[in-house]
C-alpha cells in the first residue's frame, strides 16, 4: 500500500523462521528497503494508511511452520494493530474475544457524510470444531475506538476479502460457502 505522500511502499512480510510480522518501507521510485519495523503481531495479512498517514496492520495471529503451514492454532494470537509509519511505534492495538477469528482483509467506508470512517475486516475462522468454525461470524468494524462484530453473518467460517459497499457498508467475498455477503450500519 502507498504511503499518504505517495513517497513509500509498505508491504506486510513475515520471518519464515521465527513468524514474526514486518513492515517494510520501500521507496516507490526503485522499492529499495529504507526501514523495516515490526507488525507487533504474527502473520500480517494486510496493511492500509489511514487519514493521517498512520498505518493498520491486520495480524491474522495465526502460527505456521517454516514452510508455511498452518500449526498449534492454540496458540493464535489475532491482532488489528495501529501504528506510526516513522518509527513502527505501536499506537494501538485490538483483540476480538474469540482468539480462533483472524483478522485478514480491510477495506475503508464511510457511512454517511461527517461520520467517522469504517474499517471493515474479514475474518478467517480457525476453530477445532467444524461446526463451531461454519458458524463463525464473518465480519468485525473497527470505528478507530472499538473492535467489534456488528452482526452475525455467517459463510463456512471464511471472509476471503472485503471492500466498500453501498450505503457505508462492506461486501465480502465467501468462497467457501459460494456466496457475497453485504452488511450494512
Amino acid at each position: 500500500i502507498a504511503s499518504l505522500d505517495g513517497l513509500h511502499l509498505y508491504t506486510g512480510e513475515t520471518d519464515r523462521q521465527t513468524g514474526a510480522g514486518w513492515v517494510s518501507v520501500r521507496d516507490v521510485h526503485n522499492l529499495r528497503k529504507v526501514a523495516e519495523f515490526r507488525t507487533h503481531g504474527i502473520d500480517p495479512h494486510q496493511i492500509l494508511v489511514d487519514g493521517q498517514g498512520r498505518l493498520l496492520v491486520s495480524n491474522g495471529g495465526i502460527p505456521r511452520t517454516a514452510t508455511g503451514d498452518k500449526h498449534r492454532l492454540e496458540l493464535m494470537d489475532p491482532v488489528l494493530v495501529l501504528m506510526n509509519p516513522k518509527n513502527g511505534e505501536k499506537l494501538g492495538e485490538w483483540r476480538l474475544r474469540d482468539k480462533r477469528l483472524a483478522p485478514h482483509h480491510i477495506a475503508w467506508n464511510r457511512p454517511l457524510a461527517g461520520d467517522p470512517l469504517l474499517l471493515g475486516i474479514g475474518l478467517q475462522a480457525e476453530h477445532d470444531d467444524p461446526m463451531q468454525r461454519r458458524d463463525a461470524p464473518l465480519l468485525a468494524v473497527w470505528d478507530g475506538k472499538e473492535l467489534k462484530i456488528p452482526t452475525h453473518m455467517v459463510a463456512d467460517g471464511y471472509a476471503g476479502d472485503v471492500a466498500a459497499g453501498p450505503n457505508g457498508g462492506f461486501v465480502l467475498t465467501a468462497q467457501f460457502a459460494n456466496r457475497v455477503v453485504l452488511w450494512q450500519p
